[in-house]
């Protein structure tokens, strides 16, 4: 519910002076790739409040940044299940992986093309209010 609430207040990139220096984003990216790995939550939802409170651009650059994060995140914690763990993955996965594959390519035309910052950001705050929403009812 925080990191929503810091993406609905945050400035935009056009109404700051200037970023906030972002050296620091490096370590903290791979920290926030750890704690995605071990909570099993995609990275996105971590990394996008700290992009937003940074400047480090506009909703849909932020947007871009954070699924090719949570793309990289994901491949690596499916590799260390399957070298690590054994994992077996079934084989009906490759028709989820084209699934989320199109949904994705859909998405991002939308969202990149024809959908504003605005609307961007706002279906942001909304998306993590939801996933907070429910954790918080699944854990309750």
């Amino acid at each position: 519910m925080l990191a929503s609430l810091a993406i609905a207040l945050a400035p935009s990139v056009s109404q700051t002076k200037s970023p906030i220096q972002r050296w620091w984003l490096y370590p903290a990216s791979a920290g926030i790739g750890a704690l995605a790995g071990m909570t099993g939550i995609g990275g996105g939802v971590y990394l996008a409040p700290l992009l937003y409170l940074t400047h480090w651009g506009e909703p849909k650059e932020i947007a871009a940044l954070t699924s090719l994060f949570i793309l990289i995140n994901s491949i690596a914690g499916l590799l260390v299940q399957w070298v690590m763990l054994d994992v077996q993955i079934p084989g009906e996965v490759s028709w989820l992986i084209l699934a989320v594959g199109f949904g994705g390519y859909f998405g991002s035309r939308m969202g990149s093309g024809y959908f504003s910052q605005r609307f961007v950001k706002w279906t942001t705050v909304i998306i993590m209010v939801i996933a907070a929403s429910r954790m918080i009812w699944k854990n309750l």
